[in-house]
């Protein structure tokens, strides 16, 4: 197979400077640019010089292709991507109906709006044991093209099949963003960039389980905002349910703590991600174990704060070895663990959970996909 850096030609979703060398000049890049926001396909558009498409054809990367795509009753759209190399990932459109806002009430707009899921690696070897993906284990990292084509892909269906305008995207999907921290960083700056896609900083989201200290610190220049997925504050449940867990949840929290000092006000917001799952970490004193690790973001005069997500979790048919399949935690569990967290001080949400009739836990198009290809 191929590595990422090698799959990575040039790409049509380079920045405009880096575009601009490429092609002879800022203005082609501007207008390659131009045709990407409106959704159209550069290697096709009209508007682009004809000399410059040919440029485009001969010496850039294709652009990947949605394979299949399947809608939820609530919208939520799933993509099937496939690479030139035959990978396949998935990404999810995850549309918001209007939230009332003081900014709305003002303008009498009604704003809703997507959240686009994008993967960053085809598998993954966190191995996490309620994961599908986890369980295709890592076949390889996405290139820094690869994950910009995700949201192109998500922008020409949300304008196809009238969806809420994209608004924020969550390195949430297939893989372990951290561990392939170059595309993943290279991908979040082009995101950001005004002059490209322009989802403000603030409204990217990368998500890791914390794979070492080391590669913690180093997320801290990631130009986004950070989520850490704990899923188990104490150490025994943590370990089972994230088996590469090689570090103390103390030592993991202190190297976030770290991360988040050192970045601006704009990006110490801080997110915590626990899956919660029957009988395995959703009582009290798992509530009571996470509080006590999450204290110190409180006393910290460099965090804006830290918002606790709780994901019900969706049952794909996996549990731990020879035991029951896993299931949700039942609302008022989840309720009293939400209260929990709330009184010590934590603003704590309960991600509702979308797509249940589409497959809908990542990784699970791809990894069904993958598995008739390999019988």
């Amino acid at each position: 197979g191929l590595t990422a850096d090698e799959m990575q030609g040039l790409s049509i979703f380079s920045d405009v400077a880096e575009l601009g060398g490429y092609l002879g000049g800022t203005g082609r890049a501007k207008l390659v640019w131009k045709s990407i926001m409106e959704a159209k396909n550069p290697f096709e558009d009209e508007a682009i010089h004809p000399n410059t498409r040919m440029q485009l054809l001969n010496r850039f990367e294709p652009l990947p292709q949605v394979v299949e795509k399947v809608t939820a009753g609530d919208l939520t759209t799933k993509m099937l991507v496939r690479m030139r190399d035959g990978m396949e990932i998935e990404t999810v459109i995850i549309p918001h109906d209007s939230r009332p806002t003081a900014q709305k009430s003002l303008t009498g707009e009604t704003a809703a709006r997507s959240t686009l899921c994008v993967s960053s690696q085809v598998g993954c070897n966190r191995a996490c044991v309620f994961c599908a993906t986890g369980k295709m284990g890592f076949v390889r990292q996405l290139s820094a093209h690869e994950i910009l084509a995700q949201v192109y892909l998500a922008r020409q269906i949300i304008a196809q099949d009238g969806l809420p305008p994209l608004h924020n995207v969550v390195f949430m999907g297939m893989g372990e963003p951290l561990n392939n921290l170059k595309h993943v960083t290279k991908a979040a700056e082009v995101m950001a960039d005004h002059q490209c896609f322009s989802v403000g900083s603030s409204r990217v989201t990368i998500s890791s389980v914390g794979p070492s200290p080391a590669i913690i610190r180093a997320s801290a220049q990631l130009p986004a905002l950070l989520a850490w997925s704990v899923h188990a504050a104490d150490e025994e449940t943590r370990k089972k349910l994230v088996p590469t867990t090689a570090h103390t949840m103390v030592q993991l929290r202190d190297a976030y703590l770290e991360a988040l000092e050192s970045r601006s006000k704009g990006r110490s917001t801080f997110m915590v991600a626990v899956t919660l799952i029957e009988g395995v970490n959703d009582s009290q004193q798992h509530a009571l174990d996470l509080i006590q690790l999450l204290l110190p973001f409180q006393e910290s005069s460099k965090c804006k704060g830290v918002m606790v997500d709780l994901i019900p979790y969706n049952d794909i048919g996996f549990g731990f070895e020879g035991g029951p399949n896993f299931g949700r935690t039942e609302h008022d569990k989840i309720r009293e663990f939400q209260i929990a967290i709330r009184k010590a001080g934590f603003p704590c949400f309960v991600r509702v959970t979308r797509g249940d009739d589409s497959s809908a836990a990542c990784g699970q198009l791809a990894t069904s996909s993958i598995k008739s290809k390999t019988k």
